[in-house]
């Protein structure tokens, strides 16, 4: 994502100023004209050079990533049926690795909006380990894929969903909780607990034998 969003900075400032044109500015008069029509004109800032080579590094870092998954899915899919799925949920960011990269997420942030793009670099690979937190937490509670739809709907519209799935990761990474949950490393869930009326009802190896 860095390398990417350096890379389009290397190619100038002409070059920017035209996807700010041809793609941008569009939708951002899209934008204008979908909240104007209470009646009021609404005119939004438009991005600089440095904004649009921070958007195009932090997409860049995000489709990296799904390329990633998606091929270890197929992977997983022709030589381990299962795995993906098991690692996905497995996903965990080391404590200090987590906070430094939050830290140096929030000090990009405040250096103003054009750079403000550039710190969703850094959120890409801490959302993800958030979302298989959540993954793993739906395996373990067997939550339906109804509950699961409504999360990403919810994470999707508001803003403050995604910060706490960052956020979630982080502290995941001083906390453990999948340890917490009784869910042993390499394990999609913690195995299923049997009642005790369950194990008084199976038979003995003794009385087998005697029979």
């Amino acid at each position: 994502g860095l390398a990417g969003g350096f890379m389009v900075l290397g190619f100038g400032e002409a070059f920017l100023e035209q996807i700010g044109r041809e793609l941008v500015d569009p939708y951002m008069a899209y934008l204008e004209s979908y909240a104007s029509r209470a009646g009021e004109t609404v005119t939004l800032a438009r991005p600089g050079s440095v904004a649009i080579a921070g958007m195009i590094g932090a997409g860049t870092a995000t489709v990296s990533v799904l390329c990633l998954l998606l091929a270890r899915y197929w992977q997983a899919a022709l030589y381990n049926p299962g795995g993906f799925g098991q690692e996905f949920r497995a996903l965990r960011y080391p404590g200090i690795p987590g906070i430094a990269l939050l830290v140096a997420v929030l000090l990009v942030f405040s250096q103003g909006a054009e750079l403000r793009t550039w710190a969703m670099i850094g959120v890409s690979p801490l959302m993800f380990a958030g979302l298989g937190l959540v993954h793993a937490r739906a395996r373990h509670r067997a939550w339906s894929s109804g509950v699961l739809a409504l999360f990403y709907v919810a994470w999707f519209l508001f803003g403050a969903m995604q910060m706490l799935v960052v956020l979630l990761a982080v502290v995941d990474g001083w906390w453990d909780f999948r340890k917490r949950w009784g869910i042993a490393p390499g394990q999609s869930v913690a195995p299923p607990r049997q009642r005790p009326d369950e194990d008084s009802n199976k038979p003995d190896d003794n009385d087998q034998r005697d029979q």
